[in-house]
């Protein structure tokens, strides 16, 4: 479970349930009551319990939340309350099986209503509530609410010493970073993350190394990515897929088509039964390295990939790979000529990507993806949420700060910013969440986000904190008391 064995977890659990319906069938019923020969330690109820949560695990990472459901339910509903790992566990497993069945909103509900009504949130079990509510946050795209959660579950997992906990959440917060665009952010959370992984889940670890590598390759600081990459230990193992993966793509980076075409050709893991609630998913690399072959057979491989993953990402209910999919997409489309569904594409990802602010999915596609947004904006004029996210998407292309003449004087900034976002800074300054900017303002928190977006771009930061000390430094907040 700890590095996600699947088929390993699966042959250990078929044992033990073997084992489980052998001493059943040899108990006495008169001798009810008693514990069952080799279940001494710990009753059989447990035992059983923590099968039916370890065959929901199995279920879960291959796709089949509707049949996972069930056992993470008796799993819940046997392990005793003072049992939190084990229960916790099983809770993960009901939530995001929930999720994967097309039962977000309820599955909110559920965690929401067990986590308050505990007496100590900052438990491993409380911890394990927030870390599947912060996953189902992040895969239906609400990336602020996936946010606020992780921050929230580091806090606790911080006051318990819960140290694979503070590894998700990191992880987690890295995720939501990288896709707002803020890459300094997710590199420092995937680097939390790197230099505990010997007390991280597995998985976490690998995913966190594999996506600090590629934000160091999109920064530009190649060795950097390269190192993290040469530092992944295989413990005399083959390479991980994803690993394999991201090599083979940072080779086409560099020129070396024949080798990254190579991997891809050769990569044959069909996906319907891979979990794709990962930041480094192979088939997702494989179709990038196949858009830039020439030939048909490279070109029909594209299509039906793109299908499939499309396919299960809605099946799944995971609008976080569906964003990443539908981008790729339209800019494959655009190059058939396409252009008519290429737009229809557009539109429908930028509809899904809206309420989390999604940016870096669509540039990470390159300038074929930037005129096919400059294209959209004209036919967005009733729509202006959408069309204000669709030009932060565009004014996030824009070379860095850095790279820009010298900072402005005082008063060129301070008209630099517009009216809007002088006041959505105000609030920042007040500390107020996007949720109560929104309320106050009376726009929905995803224009909320992309003024937060303008206002960062334009004062050359990060986040909040660092927003709030440069407007004060260049005296632009004194001008709004």
């Amino acid at each position: 479970h700890r590095s996600f064995q699947v088929k390993k977890i699966y042959l250990t659990t078929t044992k033990i349930q073997t084992m489980l319906d052998a001493a059943l069938n040899q108990s006495d019923p008169a001798e009810n009551g008693k514990p069952l020969p080799g279940f001494e330690g710990i009753p059989d109820e447990i035992v059983q319990a923590q099968v039916w949560a370890l065959e929901s695990i199995c279920l879960y990472l291959t796709n089949q939340g509707s049949q996972a459901l069930p056992l993470a339910r008796q799993a819940v509903d046997a392990l005793p309350e003072t049992w939190m790992f084990a229960r916790g566990n099983a809770m993960i497993y009901l939530g995001l099986s929930m999720f994967m069945d097309g039962q977000y909103h309820q599955m909110v509900e559920m965690i929401k209503q067990a986590y308050e009504s505990l007496q100590e949130p900052g438990t491993s079990y409380g911890a394990r509530l927030l870390y599947a509510l912060t996953v189902s946050h992040l895969l239906q795209g609400e990336l602020e609410l996936c946010r606020q959660s992780a921050e929230l579950m580091i806090r606790y997992a911080l006051d318990a010493n819960l140290l694979v906990i503070q590894s998700w959440g990191h992880y987690l917060l890295g995720r939501v970073y990288q896709e707002w665009n803020e890459l300094g952010l997710a590199v420092s959370h995937y680097q939390l993350v790197i230099d505990q992984r010997f007390t991280s889940h597995q998985y976490c670890a690998l995913d966190s190394l594999l996506s600090y590598a590629f934000v160091q390759h999109i920064l530009g600081r190649h060795e950097l990515a390269q190192q993290s990459l040469d530092s992944i230990q295989y413990q005399n193992a083959a390479a991980p897929q994803p690993v394999l993966a991201l090599t083979a793509w940072l080779k086409q980076q560099h020129g070396h088509q024949t080798e990254a075409r190579r991997w891809a050709e050769s990569f044959y893991e069909p996906i319907a039964r891979e979990p794709i609630v990962w930041d480094q998913i192979p088939q997702i690399f494989k179709i990038k390295i196949l858009m830039d072959a020439d030939g048909f057979v490279a070109s029909q491989a594209v299509d039906q990939h793109l299908d499939e993953l499309e396919a299960l990402a809605e099946r799944t209910h995971n609008n976080f790979t569906l964003v990443r999919v539908l981008a790729m997409r339209a800019v494959w489309l655009a190059r058939q000529g396409e252009f008519s569904a290429a737009q229809q594409t557009l539109n429908r990802v930028l509809h899904i990507g809206r309420s989390g602010g999604f940016i870096h999915s669509f540039l990470i596609q390159g300038l074929e993806m930037l005129k096919l947004l400059q294209a959209a904006l004209s036919q967005l004029k009733d729509e202006p949420d959408t069309q204000a996210y669709l030009e932060s998407i565009i004014a996030s292309f824009l070379p860095p700060a850095d790279s820009q003449p010298a900072p402005a004087s005082q008063p060129e900034m301070i008209t630099l910013l517009t009216e809007r976002e002088h006041e959505v800074l105000k609030l920042l300054a007040e500390r107020l969440s996007i949720k109560e900017i929104s309320a106050r303002l009376y726009i929905s928190p995803s224009t909320v986000q992309q003024h937060t977006h303008h206002i960062y771009r334009k004062l050359n930061v990060n986040n909040k904190r660092q927003a709030v000390a440069k407007a004060a430094e260049l005296g632009i907040l004194s001008t709004l008391h």
